[in-house]
């Protein structure tokens, strides 16, 4: 039975070693044996983590891992820390990080074309959507208050995907918009122009702000941890 159990952990390892040195092998993308700093920074940045703290990250890891001080941590250094469990759940991440960047693009892509579509002509959507030859107002103000929603959940998307804005900043963006949508609908009317609409209802009105301030108090905040 002991010997059973040895032979389950030796096997264990070896195939976390293998796990371990695949993910070597994709960080090390001039193949010279050892990943040094940039390489390891470029996998963070790909993980949408701010460059401060990046830098914060990177130096700390190469001066507890990198053992012989050659600017660069070779496999059984990486072995190393690869097996530091606070390490596998970053490099698990790493894995997941080319699916990820394609499918946000790819919903990003998809919300902002169809979200397009819907503000700058929501008559069409609604007429082609629906066996109906007119509609009245209302049903076309929703169209485009749902094409918004649509559009600015795109860019965020876009933007995270793109330009590696943290989830805060992208989120803090949609809240924002629909904030300044409330507050203009407030003061003069529709944005369509659709007549008979007076203004968004009070609640939905004060939730919009409320919501916008705190967006614009979240990117403030974010900013200011990426600068620490």
């Amino acid at each position: 039975e002991n010997q059973n159990k040895q032979t389950f952990i030796m096997s264990a390892s070896s195939a976390s070693q293998k796990a371990a040195l695949d993910v070597f092998r994709s960080l090390d993308k001039d193949h010279n044996g050892t990943i040094d700093r940039k390489e390891y920074a470029e996998a963070l940045a790909k993980m949408h983590i701010p460059k401060a703290i990046s830098d914060i990250v990177t130096e700390s890891v190469f001066s507890k891992y990198d053992t012989n001080k050659d600017s660069g941590i070779d496999e059984q250094e990486f072995l190393k820390y690869f097996a530091d469990d606070a390490n596998v759940a970053v490099h698990n991440r790493i894995d997941r990080t080319v699916f990820d960047e394609k499918f946000t693009l790819f919903f990003g892509l998809y919300f902002t074309l169809v979200g397009f579509i819907f503000v700058t002509n929501p008559e069409k959507v609604m007429n082609e959507a629906f066996e109906v030859k007119e509609f009245n107002g209302p049903a076309t103000h929703v169209m485009f208050v749902l094409g918004v929603s649509f559009l600015s959940n795109g860019i965020n998307a876009l933007m995270q995907s793109t330009l590696g804005v943290s989830r805060v900043f992208g989120y803090g963006f949609v809240a924002i918009v629909f904030a300044g949508l409330t507050i203009y609908e407030n003061l003069f009317g529709s944005i369509v122009g659709e007549e008979g609409f007076k203004k968004p209802p009070v609640l939905v009105t004060i939730l919009s702000i409320a919501l916008g301030g705190y967006g614009i108090w979240s990117i403030k905040m974010d900013k200011a941890k990426i600068k620490e």
